[in-house]
C-alpha cells in the first residue's frame, strides 16, 4: 500500500479511519433459501431426458473457452483440432 500519509493524500485521522474500516469483517451476503432458488430455475431438458454419454467423439477434456466480452458469447474450441465446437450465449 502506498504511504498516503507522507505523500499528503490522507490525513492521520483519515488513515486511522481507513485502517479501522479495513479491519472489520465484511457483512455476510444475504442467503437465498433453496425453495426460492428452485422456483427461479429454468429447466430446458428434464434430467431423465439428458444424454448419459457424450454425443460426439471429441476429447471433451481438452475443450477450452474464449470469453468474447463485447458480444456476450463464449466460443468452445476443441484443443486437439482447434475447431470451433459451439458458441454459448452468456
Amino acid at each position: 500500500m502506498p504511504d498516503w500519509g507522507r505523500q499528503g493524500i490522507l490525513s492521520e485521522k483519515e488513515i486511522d479511519i481507513l485502517a479501522r474500516f479495513l479491519q472489520h469483517d465484511p457483512p455476510p451476503p444475504p442467503e437465498l433459501p433453496m425453495e426460492q432458488m428452485k422456483k427461479s430455475w429454468k429447466v430446458y431438458v428434464e434430467p431423465e431426458k439428458r444424454p448419459k454419454s457424450p454425443q460426439h467423439k471429441r476429447n471433451w477434456q481438452n475443450f477450452f473457452g474464449v470469453v468474447l466480452r463485447d458480444v456476450g458469447k463464449v466460443p468452445i474450441i476443441d484443443g486437439d483440432t482447434k475447431e470451433l465446437v459451439s458458441i454459448v450465449e452468456t
